[in-house]
């Protein structure tokens, strides 16, 4: 135990466990038969003109890189001097080999940073041509399946309202949408209530008791006119910008509506809405057509 380096000439590496050689040598001898490094014969890159070792398919570790990153080792791609991802029309900060992460996790995949291209079948129900999402349907119809069934799948659900002598449209919990509706006030009272106390105050915020007066004069004014976006009698007066987005309860900003178009802008702009109900009327009209024979006049 006086002598604790290994047994190989030249090598001051301490002895492993009770061998005579350090960690290093004993692996060899336990490899090969004797101490001595012995040479791995790799063969060359099968590119052309180069003559490196081979690391991988048959190419050295840059014309490998080049090949799983590029899809063709000859190619080289220069990442861009300020760090932008080198794939056409990106704007995303390069992070690996010069791509961004979407960019990269392609090339990775699919060899290319274009995605594949993919074959997507329309619905099956008929007169609908939106991509399927799932069994063979479009996600309008998807999720008509989950919720009323096979026999919901074009003219919604054929229940109608539990309540007695109501033939109402069946909306949830058995019920039409005006029963479920009054059920629903009914059981929150107090949180109704103090979602339009809230309403009021955010309306209300920095009006003089002179504006508040000429809102209310207003409203008496407006009160049974025709609606402001379709021209139908009005029920309701509507915040032309929204409540919800800062609108207030000053005279300039109310406007008569019926309750469909009150519902149905949410948070629109005037413009936003009609150019929404624009793009509604010409795609029924356009799945009107559709369902039409083609000899139909």
């Amino acid at each position: 135990m006086g002598n604790a380096t290994c047994g190989v000439p030249d090598c001051e590496r301490q002895r492993h466990g009770r061998h005579q050689y350090c960690k290093l040598h004993y692996s060899r001898w336990v490899r090969n038969g004797h101490t001595d490094r012995v040479a791995v014969y790799r063969s060359a890159c099968e590119i052309e003109g180069c003559g490196k070792p081979h690391l991988s398919r048959g190419m050295c570790p840059m014309h490998y890189r080049r090949w799983k990153f590029n899809g063709d080792p000859n190619v080289v791609r220069k990442v861009r001097d300020q760090g932008v991802c080198y794939a056409d029309a990106c704007p995303s900060k390069a992070e690996s080999f010069g791509l961004c992460g979407l960019h990269y996790r392609r090339m990775r995949t699919y060899g290319s940073t274009d995605l594949p291209p993919r074959e997507v079948a329309p619905c099956s129900v008929d007169a609908c041509v939106t991509a399927t999402v799932s069994l063979g349907l479009c996600n309008k119809h998807y999720r008509r399946l989950r919720a009323h069934g096979a026999d919901g799948l074009t003219k919604g659900d054929p229940r109608v309202c539990g309540r007695e002598g109501c033939d109402g449209p069946f909306y949830a919990q058995d019920l039409c949408r005006r029963h479920w509706s009054e059920g629903y006030r009914a059981r929150n009272r107090v949180r109704i209530a103090q979602h339009s106390s809230r309403r009021r105050q955010r309306a209300g915020a920095g009006m003089t008791e002179q504006e508040i007066m000429e809102a209310l004069e207003y409203r008496l004014l407006i009160a049974g006119g025709p609606c402001a976006y379709c021209g139908s009698p009005s029920d309701t007066v509507d915040h032309i910008e929204a409540v919800h987005v800062g609108g207030t309860d000053r005279w300039t900003n109310l406007a008569a509506a019926c309750q469909s178009c009150n519902s149905s802008k949410k948070t629109k702009s005037p413009l936003e809405f009609m150019l929404w109900r624009l793009s509604r009327s010409e795609g029924a009209r356009r799945v009107d057509s559709a369902r039409q024979p083609s000899g139909a006049v």
